[in-house]
């Protein structure tokens, strides 16, 4: 049985250093919660992939640098 992952409300909020996020199989993430990745200002790359079946609201808030967005 794979385990179902959540990414909770704020969990990578401000993360200076995150710059790309891939979320490739076999990841168990199924989820992105509100603001998860809020003001991550260096991020300029994530991959979504369909088994990401729910985005929560303001998840990229203020990523001002994110520019690549990639749903598979």
């Amino acid at each position: 049985m794979v385990k179902k992952l959540v990414i909770t409300n704020s969990a990578f909020s401000k993360s200076l250093s995150l710059t790309e996020i891939s979320f490739e199989f076999p990841s168990s993430v199924t989820a992105i919660s509100n603001y998860a990745f809020k003001s991550c200002s260096l991020l300029v790359k994530i991959t979504i992939p369909s088994f990401v079946t729910a985005i929560g609201d303001f998840a990229f808030q203020v990523c001002s640098s994110l520019t690549h967005k990639i749903l598979k």
